[in-house]
């Protein structure tokens, strides 16, 4: 009969603790429900319609809102030609409460948008603003601050429906780690545009959330390519591997440089990565 040797069964006990700890993690990982990624639909949205009872005054007020309008659901508009002014803004929040990953990791919001079927119209600047959401519809969301601009998008007339990824990693970790419920997003026309007919289309339907932005979160933080949930040295020396330009385009295990989401690695993402290497830097 075999007879385990004390140092044998010292490396048999370990094996077993060993095992016996991976075995619980998968159970508490299978039971629990947690993900490694989770995409999220907004549980509260709407148009937000300023000047449709009257010209345009920059004040928020009850003749000026309206949410969820069928006719309007959709549309981001700024038009002012001297005899009639409005504006109208999307808002989309999503509940952060049910998000089980540990700070940080990735965030991406994924929209699609359309030009106006209108010739000639000009490029039309789409001005994307995150802010601290409360899952409550009204007035507070017109400004709601603190707002961080997180994009700009040219669409330009006739444009087909065309699907953009923004990165919004920053602006989630930030406000979980404040305690906020829930994230919000505002669409609305560059404030300051020269042109005085301003047009561009979501397509969201309230009866296809998938015609929605979808927030997707996930523990893969993006600039941290070994893994360790941070942005540090290591990381660094793979990304300069990875920098390749414009005209390259990006290889699998480059992916998490690639910021921006245009299939390359660039100075537009060496600028990001240098933000995040001092948000999220290696852990003391």
């Amino acid at each position: 009969m075999y007879q385990s040797s004390p140092k044998n069964a010292s490396s048999q006990r370990r094996w077993f603790r060993a095992t016996s700890a991976l075995a619980s993690m998968l159970i508490l990982c299978l039971t629990s429900g947690t993900a490694l990624a989770a995409v999220l639909e907004p549980v509260a949205d709407g148009t937000i319609s300023d000047g449709r009872n009257g010209p345009y005054d920059g004040i928020p007020d009850a003749w000026d809102w309206s949410f969820n309008d069928t006719s309007y659901e959709g549309s981001i508009t700024l038009l002012d030609d001297q005899s009639n002014s409005i504006e109208d803004r999307l808002v989309w929040e999503f509940d952060l409460r049910g998000i089980s990953l540990l700070t940080p990791f990735s965030a991406t919001l994924t929209f699609t948008l359309r030009g106006p079927p209108v010739f000639p119209r000009p490029e039309t600047a789409v001005h994307i603003y995150s802010y601290v959401a409360d899952l409550v519809e009204d007035e507070t969301d017109y400004d709601a601050p603190p707002q961080r601009l997180i994009a700009t998008i040219p669409i330009v007339a006739f444009q087909p429906r065309t699907t953009y990824v923004v990165d919004v990693s920053r602006d989630v970790n930030d406000m979980l780690s404040n305690g906020a419920i829930a994230a919000g997003f505002r669409f609305q026309i560059d404030p300051n545009t020269p042109h005085a007919i301003n047009q561009v289309f979501i397509d969201a339907l309230d009866t296809s959330p998938t015609t929605k932005p979808m927030l997707t979160v996930d523990a893969n933080l993006l600039g941290d390519s070994d893994g360790d949930q941070d942005v540090d040295l290591s990381d660094f020396s793979e990304f300069t591997a990875c920098m390749q330009g414009p005209t390259v385009s990006t290889v699998i295990k480059c992916r998490a440089f690639d910021f921006d989401f245009d299939g390359d690695v660039d100075m537009a993402d060496s600028a990001t990565f240098q933000l995040y290497a001092t948000l999220y830097p290696t852990p003391l």
